[in-house]
């Protein structure tokens, strides 16, 4: 602009002033210009700048508390406010990590640094950073600083073991339990199983989580138990990145439903067959009884009885239902005496599913009205004399031998081992039958096939298979064997299968009975004779076996009589022809993974599931024989349309090991189904845990007793029955609370054990621990071993001598004013390594003159001269006590103590005594033997004073002291205080331990 230049401006109007600026040098300018008035002046800045390089971000970072070996995230901006692009790289040395550490901000532009943090210990920590950044010449540097303090998550609960107690097969349930975060930081836990032998039924939700500080959150378990008669037990780690661990035992029993029958047994006495028609037939009457199947649980029941509903005995509405929630269904059993005039016998097992079995006895008596050859009523003491029989081992002797032995039980409680015939009792080569077995003891039973060679009569086969056979064509038969074991002549009678739709049964034997002699065999055709095509037949044939003397009460030792035995057969066949396609099925099974109990090796195990067909065709089915480890029964069967059965799986495994086997079942002759069987066998296994190397009792004092807690821990999923074998010499030195018990699979029993040595000496015993599989409360399932299971604990204690003495050989408390105390410490020391319980005592000696060699007999008994702060208690192992002792004298009197340590002996518990405790120091409780003495002396007194001297002026000392009479004061003040003055003395609170000056 032109300067100087007068400007004169009108008043109202305006003026633009031209400015131009030339720089010579490449900086930035700052400047004004100066405008006068005659009124003033003003200045208006004049600026010209330059690109600079300019960046701004944060000064500092702070994390706050954080979690130790968890990764932690900030972010911050670097914003470029500057004219040019700028470079940056980041230097930093520590804990924190920058990303990116280099790169470019564009002018105006901002760049995210992400900070990541993750700290491996509980410190805190303070890093600095430097941020260099450059754009062609121009450079500058920027200090950043970051900062935490890490701290351990600590997770705390309130449950650490939940008990889901007993949860039907069916039924799910829910359990709530608190987890908390008592530490200052953000705890992020997962929640993992232990062990992963055996498919999980508890699940947590959820699993994993952030709990803020101080707070907790609520984690739910569920139980969905799948497998009736297991006791669950799984171990689960709650923990933390920082290391914080919090272990809980989750368990629960799945009960199969509560089922009964209203009847055991049904005895349908003396039927009549019926009259004679003129063509030889009879037309029999059919008598029915009825009975309950009573569902007492919270859930539905399904239920299937083992019978053809038109076989020996008749079941109706049919062999199957479903029972609602406490309620029951009423089933009619129907018997038709179509045959000769014989005894009729049969047990029917009951499958319930999710359970065992059940039983119920049928029995029956066909009697012809026209035959004088009655048989003799059959009863059910016959059936449980049967029993008995198989239990003594006598049931395939011959009558007379049966009756001799019937004489000898009766007399001596046993039979005879050499008797002809005789079994020994629990011979592997015969069966043994409950009168009333429970719901897995009947299933025991019930998998006890018909081919079974230990039956005392049985089959060569339990099922035939036809297979395909055009209708109305006879291509032959197939032959089958029945064995006699037992020492009688036996009649084997076949039941006729009826007609259905008035179509002849399509299966016959042939001929319909036969007399087997005593260890023969003798066979029968089974003949298939189907009239319809595209058809599948399968039917149960059954037959009754009976000593042929039995056909006439006359010839029937009440002794000796025994119901008949019945054997049933599975036929099936087709009419499908072979290029034709079969029926498809259409069923389900009610679940396709089944897990079994664990089991022990050699024992059983079983579970029932549910095969349903949901065609409008009839469903047929066939379980492949696996060989040994795992059976299905019934194996062979039909199910009719819209209708379903049960199956029995039974699991003897032969080795110690999990198995997995995928079953298969043929359905409708051609089409294969698999289901998944899970099983693991066991041994009973138990172990010490840190004990396992050998259980060491603290070091203790002879007439002193210790405790030490152990865990046994169950390690395989049965339950185990243990019991300790304490030797009788150490009856009373080696204790435990438990000597005998029962551990739940996967579950541990704490044991506190008492060490009261006798003796001082080291004690190395060994004690033998039998284990045997337990008879479960679960499973009701007894499974047994040839012979206990023996471990060898090594147990190791320390009987030592007592070691405690005072720490000084004397103590004196000096001269101390009458109806005053004076304190004294003095050290009691246990140089043993073991706990001493001690008690305190004292006597006293009181003398007029130091030097009395003869002690007076006069005591302090007012009040205890001397006492002690800590007059009982316990020592601890190479450790010392100070004891504070009080001298407390209200005569005037020189003092003589002993003070005795005596050692307190602690009760010793009876072995299995669970409730005791050791009991706490008292003075109440018995002196033992001596430790050591203390010897304590002290004096009290009385203030001396005396006239020494007196004066008077102008008089004689000597005449005046006799005047004044001196010498009695003197003596009045050398005596004893009355009960005035010491009542004074007392309440004056005078101080004493001041020096003696004689008596």
């Amino acid at each position: 602009m032109r300067f100087p230049d007068p400007l004169r401006v009108a008043a109202g109007n305006s003026y633009t002033v031209e400015v131009v600026f030339r720089p010579v040098i490449y900086e930035p300018y700052d400047d004004c210009i100066e405008f006068e008035c005659p009124g003033g002046t003003f200045f208006v800045r004049v600026v010209a700048t330059v690109k600079q390089l300019a960046l701004a971000l944060v000064e500092c970072v702070d994390f706050n508390f954080v979690a130790v070996n968890e990764l932690h995230t900030r972010e911050i901006e670097i914003h470029n406010i500057g004219e040019l692009d700028a470079d940056f790289e980041w230097r930093l040395t520590g804990p924190f990590d920058l990303s990116p550490m280099e790169g470019c901000v564009a002018a105006g532009g901002v760049q995210v640094v992400t900070i990541s943090f993750h700290p491996t210990d509980a410190s805190v920590y303070v890093a600095r950073a430097m941020l260099d950044a450059s754009s062609g010449k121009h450079s500058l540097t920027k200090e950043f600083r970051c900062s935490a303090i890490a701290k351990y998550p600590h997770l705390v609960t309130a449950e650490s073991t939940l008990h889901f107690e007993e949860v039907l097969n069916g039924l799910v349930k829910h359990k709530t339990f608190f987890l908390k975060n008592d530490s200052l930081v953000p705890a992020i836990f997962q929640i993992q199983d232990v062990e992963h032998d055996v498919d999980p039924v508890f699940k947590f939700h959820p699993t994993k989580g952030v709990i803020p500080p101080e707070e907790d959150v609520m984690l739910k378990v569920t139980y969905r138990p799948t497998s009736s008669g297991t006791f669950s037990a799984s171990n689960f780690t709650v923990s933390t990145a920082g290391g914080n661990v919090l272990r809980m035992l989750i368990t629960g029993k799945c009960m199969g439903p509560a089922v009964k029958l209203s009847l055991t047994s049904v005895n349908f006495g003396d039927v009549h067959l019926g009259e004679l028609q003129v063509d030889g037939s009879r037309e029999a009457p059919t008598h029915k009884r009825s009975f309950q199947v009573i569902n007492g649980s919270d859930v539905p029941v399904d239920y299937y009885f083992d019978a053809s509903a038109d076989g020996m005995f008749g079941f109706s509405p049919g062999t199957m239902g479903t029972i609602k929630p406490h309620s029951y269904d009423n089933i009619v059993v129907s018997f038709t005496p179509r045959y000769d005039a014989v005894n009729f016998y049969k047990r029917v097992t009951c499958l319930v599913k999710n359970q065992g079995s059940l039983f119920i006895d049928i029995l029956a008596t066909a009697v012809d009205p026209a035959d004088k050859r009655r048989p003799a009523q059959l009863k059910l003491r016959h059936v449980h004399q049967y029993h008995r029989f198989l239990e003594y081992g006598i049931s395939r002797c011959d009558a007379q031998t049966q009756e001799l032995a019937v004489s000898q039980i009766s007399q001596y409680g046993q039979v005879d081992p050499s008797l002809k015939g005789a079994l020994h009792p629990g011979d592997t080569s015969t069966i043994r039958i409950m009168d009333k077995p429970d719901y897995h003891r009947g299933l025991h039973e019930f998998f006890v096939s018909y081919d079974d060679q230990r039956r005392d009569i049985y089959l060569d086969t339990s099922s035939c298979d036809f297979e395909f056979q055009p209708p109305n064509v006879a291509l032959g038969s197939k032959s089958i064997y029945v064995t006699n074991q037992s020492g009688h002549k036996v009649i084997c009678m076949w039941m006729k299968p009826p007609e259905s739709d008035g179509m002849p049964p399509a299966f016959e034997v042939y001929p319909a009975q036969k007399d087997i002699l005593p260890g023969h065999s003798e066979s029968f055709d089974i003949a298939f004779n189907p009239t319809v095509e595209n058809e599948y037949f399968s039917e149960v044939l059954e037959c009754v076996t009976f000593p042929k003397t039995t056909r006439t009460f006359r010839l029937v030792n009440e002794d000796t009589f025994c119901a008949p035995l019945s054997l049933m057969l599975n036929v099936r066949g087709h009419t499908v022809p072979p290029a034709a396609e079969h029926f498809i099925p259409k069923c389900c099974f009610s679940a396709e993974r089944i897990n079994l109990p664990g089991c022990l090796v050699g024992g059983a195990t079983f579970q029932t599931i549910r095969l349903t067909n949901s065609a409008t065709t009839p469903l047929q089915f066939a379980f492949e024989e696996e060989g040994g480890v795992w059976s299905c029964k019934p194996r062979i069967g039909t199910v009719r349309p819209k209708e379903f059965t049960l199956i029995a799986v039974r699991f003897t495994p032969r080795a110690e090991r999990e198995y997995v086997h995928r079953q298969k079942c043929v359905l409708n002759f051609c089409h294969d189904q698999h289901i998944t069987l899970i099983g693991t066998g066991y041994q009973p296994d138990v172990h010490l845990n840190e004990d396992a190397d050998g259980l060491y009792l603290t070091p203790t004092c002879v007439g002193a007793i210790s405790q030490k807690k152990s865990v046994l821990t169950n390690r395989s999923r049965i339950a185990v029955h243990y019991k300790l074998h304490i030797p009788a010499r150490l009856a009373r030195v080696i204790v435990v609370d438990k000597p005998e018990g029962v551990i739940q699979g996967n579950n541990n029993e704490k044991l506190t054990w008492t060490f009261a040595p006798s003796k001082p000496r080291l004690y190395n015993e060994n004690i033998e621990l039998d284990l045997v599989p337990d008879e479960s409360s679960v499973t009701g399932e007894t499974q047994t071993m040839p012979a206990p299971k023996v471990m060898v604990l090594d147990v190791i204690g320390d009987g030592t001598a007592s070691g405690i003495s005072f720490d000084d050989a004397h103590c004196d408390f000096g001269a101390v004013l009458v109806n005053n105390t004076v304190n004294k410490e003095v050290w009691l020391v246990n140089r043993s390594s073991c706990n001493v319980t001690y008690k305190l005592s004292f006597d006293q000696e009181l003398g007029l003159t130091k030097s009395d060699e003869v002690p007076s007999n006069e005591m302090q008994v007012d009040l205890p001269p001397i006492s002690y702060d800590k007059p009982t208690g316990v020592i601890e192992a190479r450790s010392r006590k100070k004891i504070i002792c009080t001298f407390a004298p209200n005569l005037r009197r020189f003092y003589h103590f002993n003070t005795y340590c005596h050692a307190v002996p602690d009760p010793i518990p009876l072995t299995g005594d669970v409730n005791f405790r050791p009991p706490e120091p008292c003075m109440s409780r018995d002196a033992g033997p001596l430790l050591c003495v203390l010897e304590m002396d002290g004096v009290s007194t009385y203030p001396a004073i005396a006239f020494a001297d007196v004066r008077y002026m102008g008089l004689n000392p000597v005449r005046l002291w006799k005047s004044l009479e001196i010498d009695a004061i003197n003596s009045a003040l050398a005596t004893e205080p009355g009960p005035f003055e010491s009542q004074l003395n007392t309440a004056e609170g005078l101080v004493g331990g001041g020096g003696y000056t004689g008596i």
